[in-house]
């Protein structure tokens, strides 16, 4: 094994241990009201997908949910063992989801369409284990526009690396939009968090039938 891919399992190994810590920050400052909005009147089975850590689980589990945690790294997903035994704990890739057609009522993605190698096959995955008329909820972070954007552009092969895969650069908000499973309930722009990653978004998005 190479010195890069030294670094790499290096990485990959202690990327869970320091991600929840910077997260529980974030949420403290930022996120907390906003991964509320995203559990707001939930009900039935719902889909955290990219669960990471478990920072958005707490939210998400009531008497009236059934809640499935997903993420691609064993290693990230077994920070959550602490959660309510409640919460079916899945590893799996976000574009291959492990469900039946038509599962859920609410999809969950929160900072995780940043790290998806393909965001238009996770979205259709995403619709597909939906039930007709069921929600996907996100909150995300999103390129920026002017001068933002372009130091974005500058740092963001630096910061995939740093980050385990994260994109800064994705129009996220353009691909919900014109999906073709997906009708626009509500999209808000959001300008918190620091630069590089910032502005982020936050929506709701009902699945409908194909055309």
């Amino acid at each position: 094994m190479g010195i890069s891919d030294r670094l790499a399992s290096l990485h990959a190994h202690v990327y869970p241990f320091v991600y929840s810590p910077i997260m529980a920050v974030a949420d403290r400052v930022w996120f907390d009201s906003h991964r509320a909005y995203l559990a707001r009147g939930l009900s039935g089975n719902v889909l955290d997908i990219g669960a990471g850590t478990g920072h958005m689980l707490q939210y998400l589990v009531s008497d009236d949910t059934t809640v499935h945690a997903i993420d691609i790294d064993r290693r990230m997903l077994t920070k959550t063992e602490h959660q309510r035994e409640r919460i079916e704990r899945v590893q799996g890739d976000g574009q291959h989801l492990p469900y039946d057609d038509g599962t859920f009522d609410y999809v969950i993605a929160s900072l995780v369409l940043c790290t998806v190698t393909d965001q238009r096959k996770t979205l259709d995955e995403v619709a597909r284990v939906l039930k007709p008329d069921g929600e996907l909820r996100v909150f995300e972070h999103v390129r920026a526009g002017g001068i933002r954007g372009y130091l974005q552009r500058c740092v963001a092969p630096t910061w995939y690396q740093l980050t385990h895969g994260c994109h800064l650069e994705r129009d996220t908000s353009n691909q919900l939009m014109t999906h073709q499973l997906f009708d626009e309930i509500e999209l808000v722009t959001l300008h918190i968090g620091i630069w590089p990653v910032r502005p982020f978004i936050r929506g709701r998005f009902q699945r409908r039938e194909p055309p």
